[in-house]
Parts: C-alpha cells; structure tokens; sequence
C-alpha cells in the first residue's frame, strides 16, 4: 500500500508538474495581458513557475550543485547584479538623483528588479529541468499561445483604426501603445507593453517555427509584425534570412545562381519602400543621418532617434565614472538628469517618464558595469557557440543579440524560456526528476 501510494504521490506531482510547465510557455506571449497585479504585475506564467519552485525545489537546488557553463555564467551575472546592488547603496554621490516616477520607491524598485532578475535565474534552470521531457510539447503549447496572441493583436489594430473602443484583457493599460500612420492611428503593442516587446516576442516565434519547421507559428508571427510596427523586429528579421540564403547557398555551391536575383529583389523591394511616408517614418528617419538643424518638436521620427542615440551617450558617460560596479540594477534614470544635455520638446512634456536605455548592452554596462556586461555576453556566447556546427549554425540568435541593441530590457522571462531552447540539455530521468 505504501508503494502504491509514493507511485501515486509521484503521478500527481508528474501530473501538476507537466501542466504547470505547459501552462507557463502558453501564457509567455500575454506577459502584458492577464495580469495579477501586485507591485510587479504578477503575470500567470510567474505563477506557475513560483508553483514549479515549489515542487521541485529538491531537483532545483541538485541542479544548481552541477550548473553546466551557461548556467554558470547567468548565475555569476545575478550575484554581479547582487553586489552592484549592495555597493550602490552605500555609495555617495557627488549630485542630486533625478527625481523620476517609480513602482515603489529607488530602493525597492532597484530590489525588486533585482529579485526578478534572480526568478529568471530559477525559471532558467526549471526550463532546463523540464526540456528533456515535455520540450517538443512545450513548444507545440507556445505556438497555441503565440496565435491567439496574434489574433489578439490584430484584433486591437484593426479596431482601434476603425475608432472603435477595443475590449482590453485584464491587466493591460486602458490606453494601449499607440502608432500614428499615413492610414490612421491603431494600438501597436499587442499582448505586451510596446511594440517593440511584441515585436522581440514575434521574431522568437519565428524562429522557433523555423528551427521546428512549423509553418503556422512561422506565418502568425511574420504577418503580425506589421501591425507592431517595430522597426527592430523587420530589421532584425531581413538581416537573418540573409544570413540563411548565404547560409545554404556556402553549404550547397551549386545554389550561387540565385545569388544576383536575390540581390537585385532586395535592391527593388528598398527602392519601392523608401518612396513610402511609412517606411521613411519607421525605418528610414530612425536610421540614417538626419537634416541639420531638425525641428524635433514638428518630426518624431528625427526626434525618436535623436532621443534615443542621447541615451546611449548618457548610458556610456554614466559606465565611465562608474566602470567597475555600475549605478546599480534599475538605477540609471537616478542619474540621467545629471548626465543629459539633450534639449526638451514637447514630446517629453506629455506625461513624466523614467529614462531608459532602450539598448540592453549599454544598460547593463551603465548599472552593473563592465564585469557585468562581460558576463552577460559570456552567457549569450555559450548559447551561441554551442549550437554552432557546419549544418546548423545558430544564425536566428544573431538577430536577437542584434535586436538587444534597440530593446529596453533584459528581465523578460520569454527571452530566457528562448534561451533555454538553445541550451546543451542533459537527459534526467522521471525518477530523477521525482526524488
């Protein structure tokens, strides 16, 4: 009877484990939406990885006794986080701090970002746990989720043109990122807080029907891009099925012919679209140079990326008083007034703002310094190198580390459930997994 009974117990918490696990991959593309708010919006896939913690917290404290190199790496990079912390707070500056909005106050915003950053740690090492049995389901799970968030998304642009009041899940801001085209003025960010998270969500969805050969995730999240209308998502998007064409084209020679034709379809497809108001307000006027003497207040597109190449300088100048530790997790928008010499507009006077970086590379030099941001390429290079072979070389993570460029955080969890994807899984066992 007793044996009888472990083997139920096991069951059970097989069972709670498997649907726990799906659970969380199929909400990741509503990491905006269907919220439990409670400081930090408490989404369902935090839920059920808190659940996850506490059912395998046996399996996750022997995982974190034998961490293969990856998860050596993101695990350095929390305990870097942890003393870049820990040293801000006893650091005295020589300036007032900015006085900027915040979730709680600078103290425990930086906190709590810092915990969140450790929960990533955790869902990092569940997600390799949890691969070696339910990863082919998980994903199968992931793309449910990923298509209805895209036929939310589509939901929102097309009502919202229409100037109709959209029905909002639960959680999300009762006005929803917007985006003002030559065809009207539509909700761009989808199931998440911008555009651009949507955006970065979409281009991993892509590529994991890519890698999987699922052509119905692949086609929801190339035709929803649009609608989000992130430049970084197209970009991002182009420079990696490039790198794919030339990719098959290196391995199989007698591919070269379509190497002109190809050419010359991009060539076309740049000229038409330059002539486009769009296209030059979404792509064109955020990268290349702009006009002497622009008027920020009467061109958003010159203002966006004038804005925007402004925080990287504050972010860099910021990294060399601080070169070591950094202004801490969460800190750099204390020191922004002190560092910013960019004129006002009226833009910025709509509403009160945290600066951000908006490139994840510069905000982690600029608050964990450049021990941090060495550890932190160090952990996405494992990723990267490892997958690397003659006939599977890892090109779609190439888009993401190109995407980080222009991407405002580094703590969101799906990007990590991604990550997890491309990391060397060693098999355990169910009877490992149960102990």
């Amino acid at each position: 009877m007793a044996i009888i009974s472990i083997m139920e117990k096991n069951n059970i918490i097989q069972t709670c484990t498997r649907i726990l696990f799906l659970c969380f991959v199929f909400f990741l593309p509503f990491h905006y939406a269907l919220t439990f708010k409670f400081g930090f919006n408490i989404k369902i896939s935090e839920v059920c990885i808190l659940a996850l913690i506490l059912l395998l917290h046996k399996e996750i404290y022997s995982k974190i006794l034998n961490l293969n190199f990856t998860e050596k790496c993101l695990g350095i990079f929390v305990i870097w986080a942890t003393i870049s912390f820990i040293v801000n707070q006893f650091y005295h500056f020589t300036y007032p701090l900015s006085s900027v909005p915040q979730r709680f106050n600078a103290f425990y915003d930086s906190l709590s970002k810092l915990a969140y950053l450790i929960f990533i740690f955790v869902s990092f090492l569940i997600s390799n746990i949890l691969n070696s049995h339910y990863k082919n389901e998980a994903i199968r799970y992931f793309e449910t989720g990923i298509i209805l968030a895209c036929l939310y998304t589509w939901y929102l642009s097309v009502v919202s043109i229409q100037e109709f009041s959209p029905y909002l899940l639960p959680g999300m801001d009762s006005f929803p990122q917007h985006s003002l085209l030559s065809f009207g003025h539509f909700i761009r960010s989808g199931t998440f807080k911008e555009g651009n998270h949507m955006g970065l969500i979409l281009l991993v969805g892509f590529f994991i029907g890519l890698k999987h050969k699922r052509w119905l995730l692949m086609l929801a999240c190339l035709t929803t891009i649009l609608p989000t209308v992130s430049t970084m998502a197209i970009v991002c998007l182009l420079i990696v099925m490039a790198l794919k064409i030339a990719n098959v084209i290196y391995i199989n020679k007698h591919y070269r012919w379509i190497i002109i034709p190809v050419i010359f379809l991009f060539l076309s497809m740049g000229y038409l679209l330059n002539k486009n108001e769009d296209i030059q307000l979404l792509v064109v006027q955020k990268i290349f140079p702009e006009k002497e003497n622009t008027d920020y207040s009467k061109d958003w597109g010159a203002f966006s990326k004038a804005q925007r190449i402004n925080y990287i300088k504050v972010a860099w100048n910021i990294f060399k008083d601080n070169p070591i530790f950094g202004v801490g997790i969460s800190n750099y928008g204390l020191h922004f007034n002190h560092y910013n010499k960019f004129p006002e507009t009226k833009y910025q006077k709509i509403k009160p703002y945290k600066p951000i970086v908006n490139n994840v590379y510069l905000e982690i030099l600029s608050e964990q310094g450049l021990v941090g941001l060495l550890i932190f390429i160090l952990f996405l290079g494992t990723i990267f190198i490892h997958q690397q072979s003659k006939n599977n070389r890892n090109i779609e993570m190439i888009g993401i580390l190109i995407y980080f460029i222009a991407y405002p955080s580094f703590t969101l969890l799906f990007i990590y459930w991604y990550f997890s994807q491309n990391t060397f899984i060693q098999p355990i066992s169910k009877t490992r997994l149960l102990a």
